[in-house]
């Protein structure tokens, strides 16, 4: 599509804006808008962005990075090939954006921009990759709206000390909390500190539509009126909608997409994420991405399957039926380079203070550098297969990855990291079949397994020790990101967890 396709298309829709969107680098989705009379002209210069906007974190906390201050100028430059129509917003459309310098190049610190660089490398190498984000989503009433009798739960206030136990325990731990059987959160127990404000109309308070069990048809029927809804609006927008179901959690859904090329998948993420909001917002809830939205229950991922291809997109590299997996040498050297720069690649993947209530053991989340076939408990997840279409379906799994990342900085640096094992040759190691939480840490070592970060300033600190990470981002992206998300651990560190979990649930 062009400039001329998106202009007749905006034109015969009657669209009034258009909405100029990027992704900072707190994993917030932000953007401008144009008034479509303007669309020719924003479309041919951009729209002009202070680069202070990267350097501010999800707190809106601006950080102290000298090339993203008060002085200087970015553009917003839509890609037309992103243009879509909006279904649940009436007349107004959308691109994606990248940041481009003031000299008419990608500006060093654009994430889309690193991502598109990442492609063009596995090009080079004769490889085309295929990813989808595969999404959980928690959906609840606010507060004080009213609920069908029976559908959810109150939401009560929780104490610090309750949440850390809960939130640090295993979704199989069957030792009660305390006091109260079902505590979830409010921010009425959490006065904010250090001058962070709270929007004044949200009172902190969720319910999940349904308490219903995992996979229920119960939990199902419950949410057919706005599963339907975001299924359409997402087909609507050019994203096939592949499998559904209700999750563990309370209110917790999960809705698959089918895989594209990486600057696609990256595009539809921030699609699913603006869309799933959007429709349950008509629908009277509040959806949220959060990757722990509930101290006591199953955390939402968003699990990143990849596979490789020849250029033609016609044979899948990494299938290969001489393998006890049906995974080729390249698929195996791929997942190595991934295994190997895990430790700081999370910092990209699982990029907020509030994934790490979910990236624990025992908890289906992956919170060791292992892998394995169908292993929900391994990092790397070598995917069984469907029957009649054995090679087209064969993909892994990165399971340590969630919503609150930017999208073109997980997938890029999630490729860049699997080039680099195919570039050196690496081989991941045994596979194992046992949930690696299950071994002893000595057998644990013997195989190579390590714990991932447990927390997101250990994973910061690990994206830096490893050089790999400043040669693939780039020296400014890599620091100004360490930094807004180094702020965002001191940031809530000096808060209470009840605020963390009230702005994690809200933002994403």
């Amino acid at each position: 599509m062009n400039m001329d396709d998106v202009l007749q298309q905006a034109e015969a829709a009657n669209l009034q804006q258009v909405r100029f969107l990027y992704v900072d680098n707190g994993g917030i989705i932000r953007g401008k808008a144009t008034h479509a009379d303007h669309l020719r002209g924003r479309m041919m210069g951009g729209i002009g962005l202070t680069p202070a906007m990267q350097a501010m974190n999800m707190l809106d906390q601006l950080q102290p990075i000298p090339e993203m201050g008060p002085v200087g100028e970015i553009r917003l430059m839509p890609d037309p090939d992103s243009f879509r129509i909006l279904p649940y917003s009436p007349r107004v459309g959308v691109m994606m954006c990248d940041m481009i310098s003031l000299d008419h190049r990608p500006w060093t610190a654009c994430p889309r921009s690193f991502l598109k660089r990442v492609v063009d490398r596995a090009a080079a190498m004769g490889l085309r990759v295929l990813a989808t984000y595969e999404d959980e989503f928690t959906l609840a009433y606010p507060g004080k709206s009213p609920v069908p009798a029976g559908r959810s739960r109150i939401l009560r206030p929780c104490s610090d000390s309750a949440v850390a136990k809960l939130a640090t325990g295993a979704i199989y731990d069957s030792s009660p909390p305390e006091k109260s059987p079902q505590t979830y959160f409010s921010s009425r127990s959490s006065a904010p500190r250090s001058g962070i404000t709270v929007n004044p109309d949200d009172t902190g308070e969720y319910r999940p539509i349904d308490d219903t069990l995992c996979f229920s048809s119960i939990a199902m029927e419950v949410g057919a009126p706005v599963i339907a809804d975001i299924m359409d609006a997402l087909k609507a927008q050019g994203i096939s909608p592949e499998q559904y179901y209700p999750e563990l959690g309370h209110g917790q859904h999960e809705l698959s997409i089918a895989p594209t090329c990486p600057l696609t998948a990256a595009d539809n993420q921030v699609r699913y994420r603006e869309t799933v909001r959007a429709v349950a917002r008509q629908h009277g809830m509040v959806a949220s991405f959060a990757p722990k939205p509930f101290a006591d229950q199953a955390g939402n991922g968003a699990h990143i399957h990849f596979s490789l291809w020849d250029a033609e997109q016609k044979r899948n590299l990494m299938w290969d039926t001489r393998d006890r997996y049906n995974v080729s040498a390249v698929g195996y050297q791929f997942a190595a380079g991934v295994l190997r720069h895990l430790p700081g690649l999370v910092a990209l993947t699982c990029a907020s203070v509030n994934s790490y209530r979910r990236l624990n053991p025992r908890s289906w989340s992956s919170a060791y550098t292992a892998f394995g076939p169908d292993n929900r408990e391994a990092a790397v997840r070598i995917a069984s297969t469907f029957w009649g279409n054995e090679e087209q379906s064969m993909n892994m799994e990165l399971k340590a990855s969630d919503s609150s990342a930017n999208p073109y900085l997980a997938i890029g640096a999630l490729i860049a990291a699997g080039l680099d094992g195919i570039e050196h040759g690496w081989l991941p190691g045994e596979s194992i079949e046992v949930d690696p939480a299950a071994l002893s840490d000595a057998e644990r070592e013997q195989l190579k397994i390590h714990r991932l970060p447990a927390d997101l300033a250990g994973a910061i600190d690990a994206l830096n020790s490893d050089p790999f990470f400043e040669a693939a981002l780039g020296e400014l992206l890599l620091r100004s990101y360490s930094t807004v998300k180094r702020s965002e651990a001191r940031a809530f560190a000096e808060q209470d967890a009840a605020f963390e979990l009230k702005r994690h649930f809200y933002t994403f």
